[in-house]
């Protein structure tokens, strides 16, 4: 959000995708985008989350959710990341060896989710010398 607000000279974001599906993201998505502007929920929520409509109603702006995408999204996606527009690094919100799957991944994933967003696995970082005897 600091980042959206500096590069837009504080006004804030035309369009904000929230696609994360943590409470903190859609409250830092209210506060990333400009007035009048537009909040896109595109994730899916496995359980009800504080929001307060205030988030968007200071800003006059819009909170609208979608479903599913079509072949313009990924080719936006994909040339947004070409640009380095898109930083998907920002989204990492953990790094963690192959041999912590279960435990400091998939779990935390799943007990976590306010907190966890993407959790990336280093394979090579993790081959067990046990795997090779």
């Amino acid at each position: 959000m600091k980042e959206t607000m500096s590069i837009t000279g504080g006004i804030g974001a035309d369009v904000v995708l929230d696609c994360a599906g943590v409470p903190a993201s859609v409250k830092a998505a209210c506060e990333a985008v400009k007035t009048r502007g537009t909040v896109v929920n595109v994730a899916i929520w496995e359980k009800e989350i504080p929001f307060n409509p205030n988030w968007v109603t200071w800003r006059e702006s819009s909170y609208k959710s979608v479903l599913g995408y079509q072949k313009a999204d990924y080719e936006a996606v994909i040339e947004n990341l070409r640009t380095g527009a898109l930083k998907p690094a920002s989204m990492i919100t953990r790094k963690i060896p192959l041999d912590d799957l279960i435990e400091h991944g998939i779990k935390a994933l799943i007990t976590d989710k306010d907190n966890q967003v993407k959790i990336l696995v280093d394979v090579n970082a993790s081959v067990s010398e046990k795997a090779f005897l």
